[in-house]
C-alpha cells in the first residue's frame, strides 16, 4: 500500500511541496522511513527541504535516512547543522548519530568529541546500556586514532562479481570455484540470492544462480557456507519479515536443491542466520548468529554440537565473545574463531576479531585484526591457505551514487600482513590521559621538578571552570566544548583511583609492569620551556603513584617490578600559528596533558 501511495505522491510532488499541504509530505516520509524504504524517504525530502530549509523535523528524518543508507557524508552535514541549532534538546540522539557518522568517515577526534556530548543524558546511570554504548564508542575512537597508519589496502574481487548492489559471504568449494550472496532487483524487489563463481585465468567470474525447492514465504536465500567434508551446503532462508532460519542441502548440483531446516534451532520468533561449521577434535559444531532473547546483547554467536547425526540444543559462546552489542559472521579454523563485532574496541562499524577457543569453555583473549579492518563495516572474514576473504563497504566498493552504501567482496594474500592487537583487561584502563591547567605545575619555573602531585593539581584545576567560561571569546559550540571538557574529560580522579587499584592487584599477583608516560604542553611558550613543563607534569603523576595509599607502590618501584618510563615531548598537536590562541581555548586545553600510552605485563612463574 505504501508503494502505491508513494507513486501517486511522486506524480504530484512538485505541486504539493509548494502548497499548504506540507503535513502530507512529512507523514508519507515517516511511513516510508518506518517501512525501511530509506531511498524513498530521501526522494521525498530532498526537494522538500530545499524548499523549506528551516523545517527541522524533515531535515532530521532526511539525515537519519542518509545514515541508514551509509551515506555518512551527507548525514554528517545535516546532523551537524541540526545539532548546532538544537543541542540534543528535541532531536535527542543527533549528537550520537553525528559522532557515528564522523567515526565511519575516519574522523576519530570529532567522533570522540560528539560521543562525549551524547553521553550527557546518561551520566546519572552509568550501568545503563546507553551509557555503556557511548563509553565503548569513545574508547574505540581513542583506540582507532592510534591505528590509522596500520590500515591495509585490500583488493576487490572484481567487477564481474561485485556490483553497485551488495555482494557478501564468499565461500570456496574448491581452489577455483566458490559461492557467494548477491542482492539483485527481482520484479521491483531487492532480493538476496546465491550464485556460483569460477576463477578463470586468475579472475573470478560470476556463473549461475543456485535454485532451491523452497516455500514461497522464504524468498531470500543468503549466507552460503560449503562444508567440504560432507559435501553439504548450509545457508539462511529468510521470509518477507526478514526472519531467518538455517537450512542445509546436499550439494550435488546447482539446481533444485532441497533445503532441510535444522530443527534444534529453528524459530518463528527470532532470527538464526550466517551458519558455518567448526571441526574440533573430530567433533562438528554448527556456529551461527541469533538475536534470541536469552543472549548477551543484540545478535550473539551460538553453537550447536552434532551428535548421532542430529544437532543438539544450542549454547551461547559467552561474554568472552558476545557483548551488549552485535557479534556476527563467525568462521572457525585451526583453533581460532573469527567474527565481526560492533562493540569490542574497534576501528569503526563492524571490525573483524579473533579468539582462540575449543568451544568448551577455554577462551583466549580477543584480538583485533588491525590491518584487515577499516572505519567502515568489515564482515564475513574467512581464510583459505594464504588467501583471506572479506566483505566490506569500505572505500573501493562499488556504488551508484552513495559512497560506502553497499558491501563488496575483497581479498588479499600473505598472512604475514596481519597485525593483531590484544584486547584484554588492560585496555579498560589504558591509555589514560590526564589534563593540566595552563603552565601547571610550578608556573614560570625553568625546572623539571613538581612540588604537587597530580591529585592536588586536578583539584585546583576543577575550580577554574567558571573562569574558563567567562574568559572565552568563542562561539556557543566552543563554550559547550569547554563545558564538556570540565564535565567529562577532566574528572579523572575516580579513573585514576581505579587504575591504581588495578595496578596494585596485578603487582601483588606477581606481574611485572612497565608504564610509558608521555608529557605534552600547548604551543604558547618556547620549546625548551615546554619540555621542562612536560617533564614537571610527568613527575606530578609519579608523585601520585608514590603517595598512593601510604606509599604502597614504593616497594615495587624499588625492586623493579614496577617501572615508569618518561618521555617529555613538549608541544602537542597544535602548530605554532594556532598556538597563539588564548590559553582558554579548547585546543590549548586538550594539548596540556600527559598520556600513559602503553603497558607491558610479564607473567611470572607461579609454581
Amino acid at each position: 500500500m505504501i508503494k502505491i501511495r508513494l507513486l501517486i505522491f511522486f506524480c504530484s510532488f512538485s505541486s504539493i511541496v509548494y502548497s499548504q499541504n506540507k503535513k502530507q509530505v512529512i507523514e508519507l516520509a515517516k511511513e516510508a522511513f518506518i517501512a525501511g524504504h530509506y531511498q524513498a524517504t530521501i526522494d521525498l525530502l530532498e526537494d522538500y527541504t530545499s524548499a523549506y530549509p528551516k523545517e527541522m523535523d524533515a531535515n532530521f528524518l532526511l539525515a537519519k535516512s542518509y545514515f541508514e543508507l551509509n551515506d555518512f557524508e551527507n548525514a554528517q552535514i545535516l546532523l551537524k547543522s541540526i545539532y548546532d541549532k538544537d543541542r540534543d534538546r528535541k532531536y535527542k540522539n543527533s549528537s550520537f548519530l553525528l559522532a557515528k557518522s564522523y567515526q565511519q568517515l575516519g574522523n576519530y577526534r570529532y567522533a570522540k568529541s560528539y560521543y562525549q556530548r551524547a553521553m550527557t543524558p546518561y551520566r546519572r546511570d552509568r550501568n545503563s546500556i546507553e551509557y555503556l554504548n557511548v563509553k565503548q564508542a569513545i574508547e574505540s575512537c581513542e583506540f582507532a586514532a592510534k591505528q590509522q597508519e596500520k590500515f591495509f589496502s585490500m583488493s576487490s574481487l572484481g567487477n564481474d562479481i561485485n556490483t553497485a548492489n551488495a555482494e557478501y559471504g564468499f565461500t570456496l568449494i574448491s581452489e577455483n570455484k566458490a559461492l557467494y550472496s548477491s542482492v539483485t532487483n527481482v520484479n521491483g524487489k531487492q532480493k538476496s540470492r546465491i550464485f556460483s563463481a569460477e576463477k578463470i585465468k586468475n579472475t573470478w567470474k560470476k556463473k549461475n544462480e543456485l535454485h532451491f525447492k523452497i516455500d514461497s514465504n522464504y524468498f531470500q536465500v543468503a549466507n552460503p557456507f560449503y562444508f567440504k567434508e560432507e559435501d553439504m551446503l548450509f545457508f539462511s532462508l529468510c521470509d518477507s519479515n526478514r526472519m531467518c532460519n538455517i537450512a542445509y542441502a546436499k550439494f550435488d548440483s546447482l539446481n533444485n536443491l532441497t533445503p532441510k531446516f535444522i530443527e534444534a534451532i529453528r524459530s518463528e520468533t527470532y532470527s538464526n542466520t550466517q551458519p558455518t561449521i567448526a571441526k574440533i577434535n573430530n567433533n562438528s559444531y554448527l556456529l551461527y548468529t541469533s538475536n534470541r532473547g536469552d543472549g548477551k546483547g543484540g545478535f550473539d554467536i551460538w553453537a550447536s554440537k552434532l551428535e548421532n547425526n542430529s544437532y543438539q540444543k544450542p549454547f551461547n559462546l559467552g561474554e568472552k565473545v558476545n557483548s551488549p552489542g552485535n557479534e556476527i559472521t563467525p568462521f572457525y579454523q585451526n583453533g581460532k574463531l573469527y567474527f565481526s563485532s560492533d562493540w569490542h574496541k574497534n576501528i569503526g562499524g563492524y571490525d573483524v576479531f579473533e579468539i582462540s577457543t575449543d568451544l568448551n569453555g577455554d577462551y583466549g583473549e580477543i584480538i583485533n585484526l588491525i590491518n584487515v579492518n577499516s572505519p567502515q563495516n568489515d564482515l564475513y572474514f574467512s581464510i583459505d591457505k594464504e588467501i583471506y576473504f572479506l566483505t566490506s563497504n569500505r572505500k573501493g566498493s562499488s556504488f551508484t551514487n552513495i559512497n560506502y552504501c553497499c558491501n563488496d567482496i575483497f581479498y588479499f594474500v600473505n598472512d604475514s600482513l596481519i597485525e593483531t592487537i590484544q584486547i584484554d583487561s588492560l585496555q579498560s584502563f589504558f591509555p589514560l590521559v590526564l589534563y593540566f591547567d595552563n603552565d601547571q605545575p610550578k608556573p614560570n619555573k625553568s625546572i623539571s621538578i613538581s612540588e604537587k602531585d597530580y591529585n592536588e593539581l586536578l583539584k585546583d584545576y576543577k575550580k577554574q571552570k567558571s573562569i574558563y567560561l567567562s574568559k572565552t571569546r568563542f562561539s556557543i559550540i566552543e563554550q559547550d566544548d569547554i563545558e564538556d571538557f570540565f564535565d567529562w574529560r577532566l574528572p579523572q580522579d575516580l579513573q585514576l583511583e581505579r587504575t591504581f587499584e588495578f595496578l596494585m592487584n596485578q603487582l601483588t599477583s606477581g606481574d611485572s609492569i612497565v608504564l610509558f608516560v608521555q608529557g605534552f604542553s600547548s604551543a604558547l611558550a618556547k620549546k625548551n620551556y615546554n619540555f621542562l613543563l612536560s617533564e614537571r607534569r610527568i613527575n606530578s603523576f609519579i608523585q601520585s603513584v608514590e603517595k598512593y595509599e601510604n606509599k604502597k607502590f614504593l616497594k615495587y618501584l624499588k625492586n623493579g617490578q614496577l617501572l615508569i618510563k618518561k618521555e617529555a615531548l613538549g608541544e602537542g598537536e597544535i602548530d605554532r600559528d594556532k598556538g597563539k590562541n588564548s590559553i582558554y581555548s579548547i585546543d590549548e586545553m586538550i594539548d596540556r596533558k600527559i598520556e600513559i600510552k602503553a603497558i607491558r605485563i610479564t607473567k611470572r612463574n607461579r609454581l
